[in-house]
């Protein structure tokens, strides 16, 4: 006899083929925790480091914009206290620099050594709400029409990413980011303000132009390139 649905009574069901217990290589959470290990000596703290840790694996996996309060929703830490997580930003607890530098030498591990370090820079626009966030201002926004020029609140921030061609198919590489830094433009003074001050904002002006921060980290970057290695731009 049998039931709908099922097999007949007193039959067993067959046997479900076994998994291994291990996998053979190694997971994506695994190797984002040994790449993000790299990077303590730009913490000053390890528990500041481990904070750090925390919000990382929470913006990967959030969803939503990733501000501080979706990162600590996502990693289910908003029952505890928010101002550590809050300062770690604020008062600027990490080292920009030194938080990249391992990603620049697993760049340049997969180059030969004959092959050139490629780089692609541009200029991105984070738009924000707040009128008193450092650094914000009226932009030029990238998605406005071609025959109309709108205007959006935000940061300017530089985003430099390197070229590691793909073993597998020649001609294609696939951009790795290695520098992102904010650059915001000189607030420009009122206009009944002293000369002075008009002439300090030019000066501000001059050094604060997105030309000028990218030479500047362009150099940066050079000295953790080998001199004999070929750098594009």
């Amino acid at each position: 006899m049998a039931h709908r649905g099922q097999g007949p009574i007193g039959i067993e069901a067959p046997e479900r083929p076994s998994f291994p217990a291990e996998k053979k290589t190694t997971g994506i959470a695994d190797s984002f925790s040994n790449l993000f290990a790299m990077t303590r000596p730009a913490f000053s703290q390890g528990r500041t480091f481990e904070k750090a840790r925390q919000l990382a694996f929470s913006a990967i996996a959030g969803l939503g914009r990733r501000t501080v309060s979706g990162m600590l929703c996502a990693g289910a830490m908003q029952f505890g206290d928010w101002s550590g997580a809050y300062r770690l930003f604020e008062r600027e607890r990490i080292d920009r620099h030194a938080l990249f530098a391992p990603i620049m030498q697993e760049v340049l591990a997969g180059l030969s050594p004959d092959e050139p370090l490629v780089l692609m820079m541009d200029d991105t626009l984070v738009r924000k709400r707040g009128k008193k966030v450092h650094g914000t201002g009226w932009k030029r926004d990238p998605l406005g029409p071609p025959f109309h020029t709108n205007f959006v609140w935000g940061q300017r921030f530089l985003q430099i990413s390197a070229a590691l061609p793909d073993k597998d198919c020649s001609g294609r590489a696939r951009g790795i980011p290695i520098d992102f830094i904010h650059a915001p433009s000189a607030s420009k003074p009122k206009r009944n303000a002293p000369a002075t001050e008009w002439e300090d904002y030019r000066k501000r002006q001059a050094t604060m132009k997105v030309s000028t921060v990218a030479s500047v980290r362009l150099k940066g970057l050079s000295y953790q390139v080998a001199p004999k290695r070929e750098q594009l731009v």
